[in-house]
């Protein structure tokens, strides 16, 4: 089997605690050194992700749920020019800050992934979707999303020493 003229197909099906499910599909082929990956995740809880961001965002809460279906393509020699595809959605979104300011509130945010090569700096993502709730929810029908003169309301969820840390970077270190 390890002769290196076989390929490996293996796949992970998990259901979470709190309803999720994450799914995956791995092919690697190891005489080329070729691998296609697909991750299918479903009704995934922003809330669970919450813990892990608090260190670098004013997060008090992190409300939606999230289903994406990815799919990289590469060969582990070249990592970096793997192809990263699919499609990702967010339904019932609601962030707010530590001062409980809303940041983002939809019903449902989706995006493609047409095409993302991070060796090359491609990232061609889009359209944006979104749908809003209806009007018998009593809530607005648009998404609520501010931009100040200098900043979005997105900014509001980044520490002052995160923020700190990005004012100090040296372009190049963003690219």
């Amino acid at each position: 089997y390890f002769d290196g003229n076989q390929s490996t197909d293996a796949g992970i099906n998990l259901a979470l605690a709190d309803g999720g499910e994450l799914n995956t599909q791995v092919n690697y082929t190891m005489e080329t050194n070729d691998f296609n990956v697909n991750l299918d995740l479903k009704n995934i809880a922003l809330s669970n992700i919450k813990a892990y961001i608090t260190d670098i965002m004013n997060i008090n809460s992190m409300q939606g749920m999230l289903s994406a279906n990815l799919n990289a393509k590469g060969n582990l020699s070249e990592l970096l020019k793997m192809n990263i595809s699919g499609n990702a959605n967010i339904s019932g979104i609601d962030l707010r800050t530590t001062g409980n300011d809303q940041v983002l509130k939809c019903q449902n945010i989706g995006v493609n992934v047409n095409k993302v090569i991070l060796d090359d700096n491609i990232f061609d993502i889009g359209p944006l979707s979104e749908s809003y709730w209806d009007e018998s929810e009593a809530i607005t029908k648009n998404v609520f999303f501010e931009a100040y003169k200098v900043l979005t309301s997105f900014f509001l969820l980044i520490n002052k020493e995160a923020m700190k840390r990005i004012a100090t970077m040296k372009i190049s270190q963003i690219k």
